[in-house]
């Protein structure tokens, strides 16, 4: 059976001329307008009125120029909700998303993120990474990196601090922040916060296709192995991962993470019944939140 899966997922990646970039960092894209458009349309259990949304006053989008993995000049773009004239003073969360995902489409969960505590009580940056929704550049590892860094070292020029600077990282976007916390290129953490992490790429696979593929066969992904860096993190981390997660699998993804960290302290929520991609409303927004909370204020 396993050499069928095999021979399938091999057959898969080589015949039909897939990149395993494209196959594994898709890439979430804009509509044809052209523009990042930032809309809620409704209220739910997690954003129950209004006055939780961040108006336009109350949000930047931010153009942001770097440079992408081959050396070229690149414009990237990040979103900042809460008021950028005090972010020498607040503590900034920067949310990782996922990888079908833009700064456009985590603007709902950037949102809830900006609740915790009280509206603004957290700046909240969502970088977009190079090759995603508007940003110059193809998409690969290296890129999703660099996307992060402009978007940190913008926070910087704004009086962003190493002390007050948490990252959370969401399915893919745990990569990034897994190796920028593992290995800085700006600003080190004062903490790192995970929801539904991958454990490698190979163990992606394993679960995406149903066999362990060396994926360093076809491409440098195997560099995406959040496994073996989590256990140079020093910061104090959060794990939460819903037990129920049929693409990024906890038994085999969260929770050996959990374990193979070495650093001051770590808190481990698994969520039962909980999904891919409704942890949060699983658990309901006062138990996130105090989740949340109990952790930045230790």
């Amino acid at each position: 059976m396993k050499y069928t899966l095999f021979t399938l997922s091999l057959t898969v990646l080589l015949s039909s001329c897939i990149d395993v970039e494209d196959f594994f960092l898709s890439g979430g894209r804009i509509p044809e307008s052209g523009e990042y458009t930032f809309e809620y349309g409704y209220t739910n259990d997690m954003l129950s009125d209004e006055s939780m949304f961040f108006s336009e006053e109350e949000r930047t989008l931010l153009t942001l120029e770097t440079v992408d993995d081959l050396g070229n000049t690149a414009t990237t773009y990040a979103l900042y909700l809460g008021d950028v004239s005090t972010i020498d003073t607040d503590t900034v969360i920067v949310y990782c998303h996922g990888n079908a995902s833009t700064i456009e489409s985590a603007f709902y969960r950037a949102t809830i993120l900006g609740n915790v505590g009280g509206k603004g009580n957290y700046g909240i940056l969502v970088p977009e990474y190079l090759g995603y929704g508007l940003a110059d550049g193809q998409i690969s590892e290296e890129n999703m990196y660099l996307g992060v860094a402009a978007g940190l070292n913008w926070l910087e020029e704004q009086g962003g601090t190493e002390d007050r600077m948490v990252y959370y990282g969401v399915s893919l976007g745990s990569a990034p922040s897994v190796e920028l916390t593992a290995s800085p290129r700006v600003m080190r953490p004062e903490k790192l916060m995970l929801e539904a992490p991958l454990a490698s790429i190979a163990t992606l696979s394993q679960d995406v296709l149903g066999v362990a593929l060396d994926i360093s066969f076809f491409s440098s992904l195997n560099e995406l192995d959040n496994i073996s860096k989590i256990s140079e993190v020093e910061q104090p981390m959060l794990l939460i991962h819903g037990t129920a997660d049929d693409y990024i699998d906890y038994e085999s993804n969260g929770l050996p993470l959990y374990n193979n960290y070495q650093g001051e302290e770590a808190t481990l929520v698994p969520v039962e019944g909980a999904t891919h991609i409704n942890v949060p409303e699983i658990m309901g927004f006062e138990a996130y939140e105090e989740t949340i909370l109990s952790f930045l204020r230790k």
